[in-house]
């Protein structure tokens, strides 16, 4: 049975993940403000020198077409912008529908609780999974670092291995299942590494505008 994947986020690792999850098979659609900017298709080019392309099956702005259907909803989302989003998706989503972020570290565990309930099912991951560039926005997008091994944290999920064996083959990279959520929430890895970023990137309105 085909695992559908919705992407929510039309960033770099929006555009990489979905390309890279549609062309290792998934059914996969992407959740952004400006679905008509996007190509049925996606090419990544990747740091390898690997060029692939992966179909995709919607392209929306609507969570009415896309939530509903989806076993794993994926935030690709900077942290300012996951309240918005979940809110935008809470009323469509399924019991059984896994919500995770690509970064945890930005209060994802938290906001979703609040907004979700106790029962949601949660995953995140530590750190992001690629390293990724928009080339041309809805069709190519550059993948420009893998990582050795992912971590992701998992809450109310009770077949987490179900879940990790996906995303490792999804991901093309091994995955490793962390102890606590707040392991991958309290490691803030990429504010102290890059601190110049919170300075020099774009105001949460100009990320809106283009996302």
């Amino acid at each position: 049975m085909s695992i559908n994947i919705c992407i929510c986020g039309g960033g770099g690792l929006g555009h990489v993940i979905a390309g890279v999850a549609a062309h290792k098979g998934f059914n996969v659609s992407v959740l952004t403000r400006h679905p008509e900017q996007w190509n049925p298709s996606l090419l990544i080019e990747n740091c390898r020198g690997n060029t692939f392309s992966g179909s995709l099956a919607c392209v929306t702005a609507n969570p009415a077409e896309v939530i509903p259907h989806s076993d794993i909803v994926l935030l690709c989302l900077p942290g300012f912008a996951i309240e918005e989003e979940l809110l935008h998706i809470q009323p469509f989503l399924q019991e059984k529908t896994c919500i995770g972020s690509v970064v945890s570290c930005t209060g994802f565990f938290f906001t979703a609780y609040r907004i979700l309930g106790k029962t949601a099912s949660l995953f995140g991951f530590q750190r992001a999974p690629f390293i990724a560039r928009v080339q041309t926005y809805g069709q190519k997008a550059l993948l420009l670092g893998y990582k050795k091994e992912l971590q992701i944290a998992t809450v109310n999920i009770s077949k987490s291995d179900i879940l990790l064996r996906t995303l490792q083959e999804m991901l093309d990279t091994p995955v490793r299942m962390l102890h606590h959520f707040l392991e991958a929430s309290l490691t803030n890895s990429n504010p102290l590494l890059h601190p110049c970023l919170l300075y020099t990137s774009p105001s949460p309105r100009d990320y809106a505008a283009s996302r």
